[in-house]
């Protein structure tokens, strides 16, 4: 409890107020009613500066001790400290996140730089075997394309007249270049044009009589079709 108390009333004289009545006036209130005042008060951002205690509408108030605005003084304070908690914890929350942001990026940069040497290798180890594979189908190409030696020489064989001779054979592809020596250049031209293998046969040369053998120099070029045997 607060309380207070004041002489209500007496006599002026010494002696008779040794012997006499006295009246005392005493108030009180409960610590928990001062308490809830204050806080009501620091709530609403005041400060109480003192508190009176009236008995009676006409009676003079009495005020508490000091010790009473303690409590109000107490209150401020804790809302001052809780304001400046929640301000902490807010400008902890707006400089949290954009840590959190720049942690997880650093974590992810991590992440990448650990998966970046197997990718590479994966990449130069695809594009090795995507090369290896082209480099086969163009062989494949080649081969396809390219009617084999052997079968050529075995046509030429069967169509050139006999005493016939070559002294040179070129094949680039489908295009085949016969140069060589004949009894007669006209008729090995001839015989060319007459298989199915051969097409487009010209003579890329004048003939010419060789003067140590008698034969016909030529120089006949064609397309290889399809062999067939």
């Amino acid at each position: 409890m607060f309380y207070r108390y004041r002489i209500a009333g007496g006599s002026g004289n010494a002696r008779a107020a040794r012997v006499a009545p006295l009246s005392v006036e005493i108030v009180a209130v409960p610590r928990e009613v001062v308490a809830s005042i204050t806080d009501e008060l620091a709530v609403a951002g005041l400060r109480a500066s003192a508190i009176a205690i009236v008995a009676s509408r006409d009676a003079a108030p009495l005020f508490l001790a000091p010790d009473a605005l303690g409590l109000a003084a107490a209150a401020p304070a804790a809302g001052r400290l809780l304001a400046a908690a929640v301000v902490f914890s807010a400008l902890v929350a707006a400089v949290s996140w954009p840590v959190a942001q720049q942690v997880r990026l650093a974590g992810l940069e991590r992440e990448i730089a650990a998966l970046k040497p197997g990718a590479e290798a994966a990449l130069q180890a695809r594009q090795e075997h995507r090369r290896d594979a082209d480099r086969e189908a163009e062989i494949a190409r080649l081969l396809t394309g390219r009617p084999p030696l052997i079968a050529v020489i075995e046509a030429l064989s069967r169509e050139l007249p006999d005493g016939s001779w070559l002294t040179s054979l070129s094949v680039a592809g489908r295009d085949v270049l016969l140069e060589g020596l004949t009894p007669s250049a006209a008729t090995t031209a001839l015989a060319l044009g007459r298989n199915a293998n051969f097409g487009g046969v010209i003579f890329r040369s004048p003939i010419a009589r060789d003067g140590t053998t008698g034969l016909e120099h030529f120089q006949l070029g064609a397309t290889i079709a399809e062999l067939r045997r």
